[in-house]
């Protein structure tokens, strides 16, 4: 276990990102947000966010990209500070000791939250400029593709398990844990459907059901 002063270190430094993720993933949400609740056609809903600065950003860099790149970032934020929420190999959910520890678990959930709200909006807008229907196959397929590019080259000894020691079982659970905290983590007002569509790609739908989404 990391000794006091570390995790009062990792917990400062996860406050500071989850501050930083949030101010980001809200003004994606506001220069997106007229785009998104507009009824009209593609033509009318580029015009309402072609020229805002953030947007023009994502855009400059091409969106599958920077798609690509939030979801590995949000996974890989996952593996390196999930142990705050997940705990050991076969533990379950983790039980924080210390208000430090706590904290470190509140801040990665806020980090996670802020972006699967950025990886949402960015999945809006690759779905407005590909003209593709919103949380489509090729949407999903990229999402997969960029999370287990993550995952797969996970070391489980982050979760208190030597590499050689970490069963079948319990390196299944923790994959289809982290891939679930993701999925729950694009909850926004209108991204249920890619939670959805998701959840199928990634043979989780009934782990999603039981949850009501």
């Amino acid at each position: 276990n990391p000794n006091p002063q570390s995790v009062r270190y990792i917990a400062q430094t996860l406050q500071q990102s989850a501050t930083s993720l949030k101010l980001l993933a809200l003004n994606l949400e506001l220069e997106l947000k007229s785009a998104i609740e507009s009824p009209g056609d593609a033509t009318a809903k580029k015009s309402l966010y072609s020229d805002l600065p953030l947007v023009g950003l994502v855009l400059k860099n091409e969106v599958r990209k920077s798609l690509k790149n939030a979801v590995r970032l949000a996974i890989s934020l996952e593996i390196e500070h999930g142990y705050w929420l997940f705990g050991r190999l076969n533990e379950g959910r983790r039980i924080c000791r210390t208000s430090e520890e706590e904290l470190c678990a509140i801040e990665t959930k806020s980090c996670l939250s802020s972006m699967g709200s950025i990886i949402s909006h960015l999945a809006w807008l690759y779905a407005a400029e590909e003209g593709v229907e919103f949380a489509s196959q090729d949407c999903c397929f990229l999402i997969r593709d960029a999370m287990m590019a993550e995952l797969d080259g996970m070391h489980f000894s982050r979760y208190g398990q030597p590499e050689k020691k970490a069963t079948a079982a319990a390196r299944k659970k923790l994959l289809s844990s982290l891939k679930l905290e993701f999925l729950l983590s694009l909850e926004t007002i209108f991204s249920q459907t890619l939670q959805s569509k998701l959840g199928e790609t990634l043979r989780l739908s009934r782990e999603l059901s039981v949850l009501g989404i």
